[in-house]
């Protein structure tokens, strides 16, 4: 026993002095660990998402809106984001090939509206190891487009608008038939979307000019839309019929000889009478030279183009949302429209005709969606005349009318093909030149 006494002290101060170099060597550990590894820690990490392409939150059925990951205090270690949809109303897509829900992919996402009712994105930020060190949400609706009722004013069914001879302006049936006049003439012509509005812009011989009007065609009431000096052009209505928009030069800038005024979108509210501008391009000497307005989300898809005179710069594919006053850059084209272009019913795409040397003569379609450039739908029959110009959709998309001088004619009449440019038809015949101005649908 006294033996025993004598080793136990021993026996304790050894396991002291093992329990003291374990725990010293976790202790190394951790240190080590804390000087060469990152000392970011999930607590410190945040994610917010920017959205582009949503109105009041908003998103229109098959419109896009790109969604971003900004990422604070970890970006060293992040690499990857999962992104996912909360009720699959939308599409996720890379804008050119659609992903599944959820997905990996980069900070930056389109969601494509396909059916309406809320939705929530949902962003999860990884890092190096694997582990998600920051979430944020987005929620926001889709919804569909709102059907105004089917109400022609004093127009008896769907109609083509276009213009005959040098200025006369005509609407005809869809299969060409029932000519009628609007008492109207111009460079150029709309009729709003309940039919009971005739825009137009006519040559003034007291200012000199030409301006653009308004006439109630039930009433006859006319209006002179104010604050233009002479130079309006190209009338398009919201297709609510509320707002009138048209091209514009800002009344202060003096006439470039060169190349004339540059043109903006200007607008005109026919609830209060206001007149005002919607783009001010001139100012970084830009401007607005071909528009169209969606159907979907009352959006505004135009031709941007530089002013200055061998800028090399391209024109490009920009996109406003009138509401916000935000406009997005779409896509550089290599080559221009040479006439108006028109959006389609669904808001999917965008069509116009061209006669470019490298990429076809005819009508090209540029997709939205997949982002992808502008693809030869149909290519003009004769290029030796007139390249097809003016195209716009009818029947609810599922065909394309525009004006050309096809199979060899000396006169421009009204064409028309499927969805896809085929089934190629004549609609007008007539001697006098027709080109095609819009439709009332």
């Amino acid at each position: 026993m006294a033996k025993h006494t004598r080793q136990q002290p021993r026996r304790i101060e050894n396991m002291k002095s093992i329990k003291l170099t374990k725990l010293f060597f976790v202790f190394a550990l951790v240190m080590l660990w804390s000087c060469t590894g990152d000392d970011t820690s999930p607590s410190d990490i945040t994610v917010t998402i920017e959205a582009t392409g949503l109105s009041d939150d908003k998103l229109s059925v098959n419109n896009f809106a790109t969604f971003r990951a900004i990422v604070e205090g970890g970006e060293d270690i992040v690499v990857r984001y999962k992104w996912s949809l909360s009720a699959q109303r939308g599409e996720l897509t890379d804008g050119v090939t659609t992903m599944p829900s959820p997905s990996l992919s980069d900070d930056t996402i389109r969601c494509v509206g396909r059916t309406a009712g809320d939705e929530v994105i949902t962003v999860e930020v990884i890092d190096t190891k694997n582990t998600v060190v920051a979430v944020a949400s987005m929620p926001f609706t889709i919804i569909a487009l709102v059907d105004v009722p089917k109400d022609y004013g004093c127009f008896d069914q769907p109609k083509l608008i276009y213009q005959r001879g040098s200025l006369s302006k005509y609407v005809c049936n869809f299969d060409g038939s029932n000519p009628q006049y609007l008492g109207v003439r111009g460079l150029s012509v709309a009729i709003s979307p309940n039919g009971r509005w005739i825009a137009y812009n006519d040559y003034d011989d007291g200012q000199t000019g030409y301006f653009m009007y308004l006439r109630n065609c039930e009433t006859n009431e006319t209006i002179t839309i104010p604050g233009g000096d002479g130079d309006d052009y190209t009338p398009e209505f919201s297709h609510d019929s509320k707002i009138l928009y048209f091209l514009r030069p800002n009344p202060s800038l003096e006439e470039n000889f060169a190349s004339g005024r540059p043109t903006d979108l200007a607008a005109y509210n026919l609830e209060t009478g206001e007149d005002y501008f919607v783009t001010t391009l001139y100012q970084s000497s830009e401007e607005v030279s071909r528009f169209t307005v969606s159907k979907v989300s009352n959006e505004i898809a135009f031709i941007r183009n530089s002013t200055v005179e061998d800028s090399g710069i391209s024109p490009r594919l920009s996109i406003l949302n009138p509401a916000s006053g935000l406009i997005t850059d779409v896509y550089t084209l290599g080559f221009g429209p040479n006439s108006g272009i028109d959006w389609s019913p669904n808001g999917e795409d965008i069509i116009f005709s061209s006669a470019s040397t490298t990429n076809g003569r005819g009508i090209f379609r540029f997709n939205l969606i997949d982002g992808i450039g502008p693809k030869l739908i149909f290519s003009d029959l004769s290029p030796q005349s007139l390249p097809p110009l003016f195209p716009h959709y009818y029947a609810n998309g599922t065909r394309i009318a525009w004006s050309g001088q096809e199979n060899g004619q000396n006169n421009q009449n009204i064409w028309s093909i499927d969805a896809n440019g085929n089934d190629l038809q004549q609609i007008t015949s007539d001697s006098p030149n027709e080109t095609v101005n819009g439709v009332l649908e």
